[in-house]
């Protein structure tokens, strides 16, 4: 949610995430129809991992693999599953305060540039069809990112921050899903109990993406921002380190109004090397 443990050291490690929203389809209602309605459930697990090459230099890589279901009570079932598209980051670290006893006051502060890469299917079919972009497991298209990190603490509290905004591009079948701004501010906690480390941590995230580009024509019905706040819990073993969160919407705007989130689940581990 924020926090990147143990900033020089490697890692590896294997996250869940859980995304579950519901649609209203009011486009399609007209007085002989019965109203569309839809669930939509966004599974991804995701093998991630840090090489640090130098103390302030970081580089880190993900790949995912995404299950994807949209359930209509007017045109039935649809799934869309596989690997997604891969990430590949590089993290620089600007300010760093080193983290010896007797230090009360540490920063943290890292500007970053990565590449999304189109690695995941974006034309699967279901029934002769081509599937909706967003139940395809990728986007077909080379997509750039900039991001900036900053975390302060203040013996065992402290504040971090994130924004991230990636500029997506249009892929060879002309569909071109909006920028997307993703921000993040949280407080945590740090305390030991013997072999044990704990982090509760507590943030609001915010997420704002432009509209979709099909063949040069905007798509009314996608785009849109959302609010949500999140608790998670993050505890530490010798080289483990697992957490579990969960999010709850407290504001959005997303698909024209016919979206509305309903709850994220995220767990993980890692194992620093």
């Amino acid at each position: 949610m924020g926090i990147v443990p143990q900033f020089g050291k490697h890692f590896v490690g294997l996250r869940y995430n859980y995304q579950y929203f519901q649609t209203k389809h009011l486009s399609s209602l007209f007085d002989t129809e019965e109203q569309e309605r839809s669930a939509e459930h966004f599974h991804t697990a995701e093998l991630f991992g840090r090489y640090v090459p130098h103390r302030r230099v970081q580089i880190l890589a993900s790949l995912p693999y995404t299950y994807r279901n949209q359930a209509s009570n007017v045109s039935g079932e649809f799934t869309g599953s596989g690997l997604g598209d891969a990430t590949i980051a590089g993290m620089y670290t600007l300010l760093s305060t080193p983290d010896t006893i007797g230090k009360k006051v540490r920063h943290n502060l890292l500007i970053g540039a990565g590449l999304k890469m189109p690695t995941g299917a974006s034309r699967l079919e279901q029934n002769n069809e081509v599937l909706h972009p967003n139940l395809q497991p990728g986007s077909g298209s080379w997509d750039p990112n900039i991001n900036l990190r900053y975390i302060l603490r203040v013996q065992r509290w402290g504040i971090s921050s994130m924004v991230n905004y990636r500029l997506n591009a249009t892929n060879a079948y002309g569909y071109k899903f909006g920028d997307r701004v993703t921000g993040l501010v949280g407080a945590f906690y740090w305390t030991t109990f013997r072999n044990l480390t704990f982090m509760p941590q507590l943030a609001l995230s915010g997420d704002y993406a432009h509209a979709d580009i099909d063949n040069r024509r905007r798509q009314i019905k996608t785009g849109g921002y959302m609010l949500t706040t999140r608790a998670e819990l993050q505890v530490g073993y010798k080289r483990f380190i697992s957490s579990v969160g969960y999010g709850l919407p407290v504001g959005y705007n997303l698909g024209g109004g016919e979206v509305t989130p309903k709850h994220q689940v995220n767990f993980s581990i890692l194992f620093l090397l």
